[in-house]
Parts: structure tokens; C-alpha cells; sequence
């Protein structure tokens, strides 16, 4: 996996801390959790992306990698 991928990942979930961080702040107490674990989901699905292309070469097909983003895509 590229180094602009891994950063990519690493970028996303920076935004969406920053993002759950401010609706936090200006919700008036109102919170969604799973609002707040959102940034979760694309460090470690990008990571556990990363460590299967690392491990496995069928996981650096562009297939494969389409269907990793677009799985990471939906959930967030």
C-alpha cells in the first residue's frame, strides 16, 4: 500500500475527531456516540487494509483495494 493511502487514512480520521469535537462543543450537550467513535473506523479499517496488503499480495489488486474503500466509505 502507498504512503499517500496510509496517509489519506490518517487524514480522514484527524477530520473526523475534529469534526465530532466541535459538534461536541457546540451541541448544547447532545451527543451521538457513534458520532463520537466515527474517526475510529477509517484509522483502523486503514490500517487493517495496510497489514492485509502487507501480509496477503492478492489484497494489492485494484479490485480489492476499490472494495476496501468503498467498505470504509459506507460505514463511515
Amino acid at each position: 500500500m502507498k504512503k499517500t493511502t496510509i496517509l489519506f487514512y490518517l487524514c480522514s480520521s484527524a477530520l473526523l475527531f475534529l469534526f465530532q469535537y466541535i459538534y461536541q462543543y457546540f451541541g448544547h450537550g447532545v451527543y451521538s456516540t457513534s458520532l463520537t467513535y466515527v474517526w475510529l473506523i477509517p484509522l483502523i479499517g486503514g490500517s487493517l487494509l495496510a497489514t492485509l496488503a502487507k501480509i496477503t499480495p492478492a489484497y494489492t489488486t485494484r479490485l480489492v483495494r476499490n472494495l476496501g474503500n468503498s467498505a470504509l466509505a459506507i460505514f463511515v
